[in-house]
């Protein structure tokens, strides 16, 4: 299985397989702890993908984990996913010279969420 059939059920599947078989063996704090880095590292792998599709996938998981992490029902802070998205440089993979305009079109919700949170401005510079 290659990066590009990864389809949205397939990854659902995946994180509700990995859920349930933590909910036996683990706490509530360590399994959301666990599922939350798996989420993260599937984004990146998405968003770093050479497919359109698996990128706007990316955006979309980042923006409703954002979403949620703003609510705090995660064990991941939201200051602490912002720091999370400087260093993982997402914004410059999303906003670049290169991005095809759907990805910026469907980054929009992603990117009120951030800003909501007041970045450095040096965090947007590179975008202005």
């Amino acid at each position: 299985m290659t990066i590009r059939n990864f389809s949205k059920d397939r990854y659902e599947n995946i994180y509700t397989s990995v859920n349930e078989f933590l909910r036996r063996i683990k706490k509530t704090s360590e399994r959301k702890k666990i599922t939350e880095s798996l989420q993260l590292q599937l984004i990146l792998r998405f968003l770093f993908s050479d497919f359109l599709d698996r990128k706007l996938q990316a955006v979309t998981l980042l923006t409703s984990f954002l979403k949620i992490c703003k609510h705090s029902v995660t064990v991941m802070p939201a200051k602490e996913l912002e720091r999370w998205i400087r260093e993982n440089k997402i914004l410059p993979a999303i906003y670049n010279e290169k991005s095809h305009s759907e990805l910026i079109n469907r980054s929009t919700d992603f990117m009120q969420l951030y800003l909501i949170t007041n970045p450095p401005l040096e965090d947007l510079s590179p975008l202005l």
